[in-house]
């Protein structure tokens, strides 16, 4: 919070009118539950289609390695829990063994994951590096506020 209100006008006062950090304090139980039922789900509908266990933990190793990634790389840029990155992860967790999957079940419905895996880290790119170097680029600060450049 710091950081940004060194962006704002002198004067400018800052009140929390929200906070997600309760309601995911009070849904971290159940987003728990859920990822945990979710996961076992997962690994069951994986076996039924492969038919053996082998592959089935191969692919269904997917789902902590990438709740690890993810993690990590939400600590990397400092993001904490919320609404947004709680939903991110549930919808990773629901795409990543269909993008893998072998079955012919996967292999249905691996271009609908593939492409919504791609435009999610393409439109994390573009959030994280193209709109802020097209903002310092383009807009600049005057001093009633940020205006954009006329040329």
């Amino acid at each position: 919070m710091t950081n940004l209100r060194a962006l704002l006008p002198p004067g400018t006062q800052v009140k929390k009118y929200y906070d997600q950090s309760e309601i995911i304090a009070e849904a971290s139980q159940g987003i728990l539950q859920a990822v945990l039922i979710g996961a076992v789900l997962a690994v069951l509908v994986l076996y039924f289609f492969l038919g053996a266990l082998r592959p089935t933990l191969i692919v269904a190793l997917t789902i902590p390695l990438s709740l690890l990634a993810a993690l990590a790389v939400m600590g990397l840029f400092g993001l904490s829990r919320n609404v947004i990155t709680m939903t991110a992860l549930t919808t990773m967790f629901a795409l990543i063994p269909i993008a893998v999957g072998t079955t012919v079940g996967s292999r249905i419905f691996q271009p609908f994951a593939i492409t919504v895996i791609g435009g999610l880290i393409s439109g994390t790119l573009a959030t994280l590096i193209i709109v802020p170097t097209l903002l310092v680029t383009l807009v600049r600060r005057s001093s009633c506020g940020i205006t954009c450049d006329s040329h």
